[in-house]
């Protein structure tokens, strides 16, 4: 059967070893610490939190391996290393969580509007950002902030095509990089999955799942008939590759095993065909491929957060499938 239990347990087995062996810079640190998380392995999320909180800068940026320039991207561990610094009650964690956190807020480089610049010296906005600072920001208690961080992501990216552009530079007004990269797409799709559970009141959790619905419908009919995706969604000349399949799969798993969407929803079908495209592109060694590939992400390879998200969808299929067991009658 497609999706057997037994053998999804064993691909995401697989895929994490292969995740964990990878090199990772503070983003792909971090969507690989929050995909441990999902997996529920706090043993080892606490070993990962521990070592971005001894490579974090005296400024807070956590994660870093060498003289980066980030200022968007270390946040990304910041939900993870939060939940387990408050779980383990660690003090080294729980003050590393709280330099980040000031980091987010106050220290890092940002526009007048108060949206996070992508690197230190730069005044551009990219629509990774959008995972990597608002999901920190709900998580450590200000949901408020993240939503307007995210608005503010979206207004700058957002273009008539209902897709997020890559780059804009916010002095100038311009696209650094108008091109609609899948990716990056799928960034923001997944750090409004991750902001939704914090969000107080009923109001901004619709006005979320508005938000997720109208970036799937400007992707999805884009999706090849294999599953996957150009890896610049509208040009066909860009290379097909699976993570994007997986991001929009979690994401719609995730509003399954959430209830907000329904199981008969036209998403379901195509997160089943996202799904599958990404078990078969796991190969025997855990790796999966192609996805976008590190370290230029040019071209079609390997990556941890190819490895991660596998992880994410995974167990969001697997909350979405308890929720609805009838979703079983959808893969005959």
């Amino acid at each position: 059967m497609l999706f057997d239990p037994a053998q999804m347990d064993a691909l995401a087995r697989s895929v994490l070893s292969s995740m964990l062996c990878m090199q990772r810079h503070a983003w792909e640190q971090g969507v690989a610490m929050e995909a441990v998380r999902s997996l529920g392995m706090d043993d080892l999320l606490y070993r990962m939190a521990w070592d971005s909180v001894v490579r974090q800068h005296e400024d807070g940026r956590a994660a870093l391996v060498g003289g980066e320039t980030v200022a968007a991207d270390p946040c990304s561990v910041g939900g993870p290393l939060l939940y387990i610094a408050k779980k383990r009650n660690d003090p080294v964690l729980l003050a590393g969580a709280a330099r980040l956190l000031q980091w987010a807020r106050t220290d890092a480089p940002r526009s007048q509007d108060g949206l996070v610049y992508h690197f230190l010296g730069s005044h551009e906005i990219w629509a990774d950002s959008i995972y990597m600072i608002p999901p920190f920001l709900a998580e450590a208690g200000y949901p408020e902030e993240a939503v307007r961080l995210t608005d503010g992501y979206f207004d700058c990216l957002l273009d008539e095509s209902g897709l997020l552009a890559h780059r804009y530079d916010k002095i100038s007004g311009t696209f650094v990089n108008p091109a609609h990269w899948g990716v990056g797409n799928g960034w923001a799709l997944c750090a409004i999955v991750r902001i939704l559970p914090f969000l107080p009141d009923k109001a901004g959790q619709i006005q979320m799942h508005g938000r997720i619905c109208a970036l799937l419908d400007a992707i999805l009919p884009f999706m090849r008939e294999d599953g996957r995706f150009h890896n610049v969604l509208d040009d066909p000349l860009t290379f097909p590759e699976t993570n994007l399949s997986q991001m929009c799969a979690f994401a719609i798993f995730d509003g399954l095993a959430g209830e907000w969407l329904p199981s008969d929803s036209p998403y379901t079908d195509a997160a089943l065909a996202m799904a599958g495209a990404a078990v078969s592109a796991v190969s025997q060694d855990g790796f999966v491929f192609p996805v976008c590939g590190a370290p230029r992400f040019d071209a079609p390879g390997t990556a941890p957060e190819g490895q991660a998200f596998f992880l994410l969808m995974k167990t969001a299929m697997d909350r979405a499938f308890a929720v609805h067991p009838e979703l079983t009658r959808r893969l005959s």
